[in-house]
């Protein structure tokens, strides 16, 4: 619920139109909208992030409205939460955070006995991290009783149920979670030669959209320009402001868009933070690795400080005319 913040006060301040509806066609010049609607534009940006076979990761529930989509959230969440038996499938950063938060808050709503295994067909857990933190995202993780099964992978069989795939062994479980197979959300964007084979938008260093003509713009999780890190994406919000501006200014002045002087994206620090309970977590910070201070900070944030503050929430913004589809 603190991730889906509410724009509707920011885009009145600043005179933005939101149109709270789906793009079902992206071209290079026009969006069209579910309700048949033509938006032309001078510049695009695709923010629609990415989203994995669970529905509640990602834009799967199907609602429009923020008040809908967090109803869903809810009444979902207070399924999983008193299950007896959780399977989760994926031990990636997104699989890690799930279980541990599930076993954490159900039992902070008094079913401690609720049973949560972690299925992962890696050698580790987080992957992406170095391997000393790998390890003690493992301890923390079953230190709170949470079953974790390695180098295997969990198997959905023709009733329904789910095995590990080495020995046939059924996993009983009330609920499955799958985090793996992330997919970006770009059915829409109908450019030939935009996309690479995985579905993600191609973008250059500046953000632009490969043969989209240089008017359409792509950042976040969307796209290949950044990895799949909250953080990278703030710290670069400047600079793909910065040539949507520019590049506005020259099609309105009838100039060429190849000509513009644009700015690179740039790669903050290779931070990576998980948590693994209310109060427990892990931070690989690249040079070394630590259980203090970002894991408890994230679990209490979420990070989400720099866009309420972007959005008018906590300080004001600044001016600006555009047109959000979301």
């Amino acid at each position: 619920a603190r991730s889906m913040a509410p724009i509707e006060a920011f885009c009145q301040k600043n005179e933005v139109e939101h149109k709270a509806t789906t793009v079902t066609k992206l071209t290079k010049d026009e969006a069209i909208l579910a309700d048949g609607t033509t938006v032309t534009f001078d510049a695009c940006v695709v923010a629609t992030g990415a989203h994995m076979k669970w529905a509640l990761t990602g834009r799967g529930t199907g609602e429009t409205s923020r008040a809908s989509r967090l109803e869903t959230l809810k009444k979902e969440g207070a399924k999983i939460l008193k299950a007896s038996r959780v399977l989760v499938v994926g031990g990636g950063l997104v699989g890690v955070e799930v279980a541990g938060d599930v076993k954490a808050h159900a039992a902070k709503q008094g079913n401690k006995d609720i049973k949560v295994t972690l299925v992962h067909s890696g050698d580790r857990l987080c992957p992406e991290m170095a391997a000393s933190a790998s390890a003690m995202v493992k301890r923390q993780l079953e230190k709170c009783g949470i079953k974790i099964v390695l180098n295997d992978k969990a198997v959905e069989m023709a009733d329904g149920t789910y095995a590990l795939q080495s020995s046939g062994e059924v996993v009983s479980a009330e609920i499955v979670i799958p985090t793996t197979g992330l997919k970006a959300c770009n059915d829409f964007v109908d450019i030939e030669g935009s996309k690479i084979d995985s579905g993600f938008l191609d973008t250059d260093d500046f953000f632009r959209v490969n043969n989209a003509g240089g008017k359409v713009f792509a950042i976040g999780d969307c796209c290949t320009t950044l990895p799949n890190a909250g953080s990278q994406v703030m710290q670069n919000s400047g600079a793909i402001g910065t040539n949507l501006f520019a590049t506005i200014q020259a099609v309105q002045k009838r100039e060429s868009l190849a000509e513009l002087k644009l700015q690179k994206f740039s790669l903050g620090p290779p931070v990576k933070c998980v948590t693994t309970s209310l109060d427990t977590g892990v931070a690989d910070l690249g040079c070394t690795y630590t259980q203090y201070m970002l894991p408890s900070f994230k679990q209490n944030t979420m990070f989400f400080f720099s866009p309420k503050q972007m959005l008018g929430m906590d300080t004001d913004g600044t001016t600006t005319t555009a047109q959000v589809i979301a």
